[in-house]
């Protein structure tokens, strides 16, 4: 048998071969984090039958289930099934970015991290929010300003992720509260001349 060669002569992998790959690849890192895997289950079966999946802070996604008796039934549930393991994960980060974008908001006008929010405050650093992305946040400081805008930046997005509990069910029927808080999280803060996206 002969196999396909790039342009430069080195051999390309066949399809089968890839597919099986991944496969592997997918099964192992699943063998290595069953809850995750369970979870995802869980989001794929509330959504193929309950039609939503929630955020960390109960923002829904709603899915059009398909009927029965529609040719793509199956291929449409499977797509639901991909979304929904989705959304919770990107939805919940922009819940906790956003509550991270208010955070750094207060920061900057001198907030301690007490009950009174400054809103109307003067801004205490030269430093402003330019835009978010996923899971960043993108400022610009000035340099007399650079150590707390840091220190700011990442107690910001730290204490958001922190602030996050949830509400579950633990058989038998005990209601337990979880706290992302309990697992491990880093934030890094990044200084540049520039920003760009590799």
């Amino acid at each position: 048998m002969i196999q396909e060669q790039d342009e430069k002569g080195n051999p390309i992998e066949a399809m089968d071969h890839a597919i099986e790959r991944a496969k592997e690849l997918i099964e192992n890192y699943f063998a290595q984090a069953p809850k995750l895997k369970a979870w995802l289950q869980e989001q794929k079966r509330m959504a193929q039958t309950q039609g939503f999946t929630c955020s960390i802070e109960g923002r829904k996604r709603f899915y059009e289930l398909p009927d029965r008796n529609n040719p793509d039934y199956d291929q449409i549930m499977s797509q639901i099934g991909r979304f929904a393991g989705n959304h919770p994960i990107q939805a919940s980060s922009a819940d906790m970015l956003k509550d991270a974008m208010r955070r750094l908001y207060l920061h900057h006008r001198g907030w301690d991290g007490g009950a009174a929010e400054p809103w109307a405050a003067p801004k205490v650093l030269d430093a402003n929010l330019l835009l978010v992305c996923h899971d960043e946040a993108v400022t610009d400081c000035a340099m007399r300003d650079l150590g707390r805008g840091e220190a700011m930046l990442a107690r910001s997005m730290g204490d958001a992720y922190n602030a996050v509990s949830m509400k579950r069910i633990v058989p038998p029927g005990v209601t337990k509260t979880f706290y992302l808080s309990d697992i491990w999280n880093e934030v890094d803060v990044i200084t540049s001349d520039f920003w760009s996206k590799d």
